[in-house]
This record gives structure tokens, C-alpha cells and sequence, in this order.
């Protein structure tokens, strides 16, 4: 079997902590995996993490076996964030369940982007700075990501022409963050399962750290070899210098210049989910 609804994303918008809570329903089956992305046609994620993490489900028998454990839950569910931002993702979707349901958790850009690029630091994928990182990015052929998955307008359009306004429902991680009950009820509601349901919302679920850790040498290797040479070359000056830690809460100089990198995009958003957004616009972090 299929699901009956999927949270598409954004990456590092609290989407861990919703599939937690999802699950905890009595009448929701979560798919144990997290982020399967069987529906989309490429992988996303830095060659590196791809070597160290084969979770990705590529086969229609693995997709079906992720649900082998559906005993009478009125909602199925799996998470993936991938799904979003990829172009493709949408219409795979659609083709197979058209009727699914759809939870967009969207969370300020500026914040996403530096808890995307924590993560990776953390994880030992990024060596750049964000600066750099990002110049690496808008310069293009490169992995990152950081700024491209933050924008999320064009992605909320490309799935309500799909499946209607109706089956895509937007939430945001701060709304999540400071009135869980309350947005948990609302989606409850929105699934057709018992909204009186309580789950426990105290712990938040895969929190960026700020500690960085070594990514193995294989790992290493194998996104050292997709890099292009300009950024290899950066890479090798910067690593003589210093690895950077992020630790620290960004430059005001940096989050200004994410808050300019988005603004068109935020302002689209405001209009498509009808939400005062203008917090997303301050070099103020949400949290």
C-alpha cells in the first residue's frame, strides 16, 4: 500500500519532530524510516552522506514494505524532505497518490539555512564558511543547497497546481515550536483522525549540533571528487587555516545578507499562505 498523506519538508524545519508526533497518534501509522524520497529521481544529498547513508527506498516493493505494518489506522504517513524542493518530486506524487495529503513545515529561511549549514559542518561535509559556502553555491556547479532549499514559493505553487490548495496544508516550525498542541490539533483535524489527541510534545527531535565532528576519510574522498577544482582549492587554503565550528550565532553582516537573498521570495510566501511573515524580514533569528 501507499500512504495517505507525506511531509515534504523543508529540511531542518522541525519535520523530525512532526513525524515524532504523528506517530504517537493511535490512529496514524508513521513509516519507521524517515526520509526514504522514493519520489524522487535523484539523490540530493552531498556524495559523501549518500556513501555513509543507504536508507534512500529506489523500488516500489521497498516503498510498499515501509507500510507492511498498517493495522486499521485511518492515516498512513511517511516524511521526506527531499521532497520539496525537488522538481520532480511533485508530480511522481501525484501519478501514484493523487489524493494524498500534503504537510509543507516551513521555517525563516535565514534560520534554515544556518541550521543547514551547522549540520553539515557537524557532520564534516562543509569546510566552508557559510559566506563562502553560499558564494560557492550561487556561483553554481556545486552540492550545496543552503540557500536554494530556502526558498520556498515556487515549491508551494508547483504542488497546489497539482493536487489543489485544499490537499497542501502549511505550517510554520515556530508556530510548532511555541503552540504544538495547538498546531497538532489543527493537523489532527485536517487528517480526519481524533484532534483531542495529545502527544508528548516536550522533546524536540534532531536538533543541529554545534560541536563539529570528522567525517570519514571515505566519505571525505568522495565529496572532495565532485567538488569542482576552484573549490578544492579553496577548501585546501581554508582547512590550513582554520575549520569552522559555527557555534556561534551568525554575523548580523551575514544574516542581513540572507534576509536580502530572500525577501522577494518571503513576500510571495506571505501572499500564498495568507501569514504575517515580516519577522522573516529582520536580522533577528526566531529562536
Amino acid at each position: 500500500m501507499f500512504p495517505t498523506f507525506l511531509v515534504i519538508g523543508a529540511k531542518k524545519a522541525g519535520t523530525t519532530s512532526l513525524h515524532n508526533y504523528l506517530g504517537e497518534h493511535p490512529e496514524i501509522f508513521m513509516s519507521a524510516l524517515k526520509e526514504p524520497t522514493y519520489f524522487t529521481l535523484t539523490d540530493p544529498r552531498p556524495p559523501g552522506m549518500r556513501a555513509l547513508d543507504r536508507q534512500m527506498v529506489s523500488t516500489r516493493e521497498e516503498y510498499e514494505l515501509l507500510f507492511e505494518g498498517v493495522d486499521g489506522e485511518r492515516a498512513v504517513g511517511e516524511s521526506s524532505t527531499a521532497y520539496l524542493p525537488c522538481p520532480d518530486a511533485a508530480g511522481r506524487i501525484h501519478d501514484e497518490i493523487p489524493d494524498a495529503k500534503l504537510i509543507v513545515v516551513l521555517r525563516n529561511p535565514s534560520d534554515r539555512t544556518d541550521s543547514a549549514h551547522r549540520f553539515y559542518v557537524f557532520k564534516g561535509y562543509e569546510t566552508l564558511s557559510l559566506d563562502d559556502a553560499i558564494d560557492e553555491e550561487l556561483a553554481g556547479g556545486s552540492w550545496r543547497t543552503y540557500v536554494g532549499w530556502s526558498m520556498y514559493a515556487d515549491a508551494i505553487c508547483r504542488y497546489r497546481e497539482l493536487f489543489g490548495a485544499n490537499q497542501v496544508k502549511v505550517i510554520l516550525s515556530n508556530d510548532l515550536d511555541t503552540q504544538p498542541r495547538e498546531v497538532l490539533g489543527d493537523v489532527f483535524e485536517w487528517l480526519g483522525v481524533n484532534s483531542s489527541f495529545t502527544p508528548d510534545v516536550s522533546r524536540r527531535h534532531n536538533v543541529t549540533p554545534t560541536r563539529p565532528q570528522s567525517s570519514p576519510a571515505g566519505a571525505r574522498s568522495l565529496l572532495h571528487a565532485a567538488m569542482p577544482k576552484r573549490a578544492r582549492e579553496r577548501i585546501r587554503h581554508r582547512q590550513r587555516d582554520e575549520k569552522p565550528t559555527r557555534s556561534t550565532p551568525l554575523s548580523e553582516e551575514t544574516r542581513q545578507r540572507l534576509v536580502g537573498l530572500f525577501a522577494d521570495d518571503i513576500r510571495r510566501v506571505e501572499r500564498l499562505i495568507d501569514r504575517d511573515l515580516s519577522t522573516w524580514l529582520t536580522v533577528h533569528s526566531e529562536r
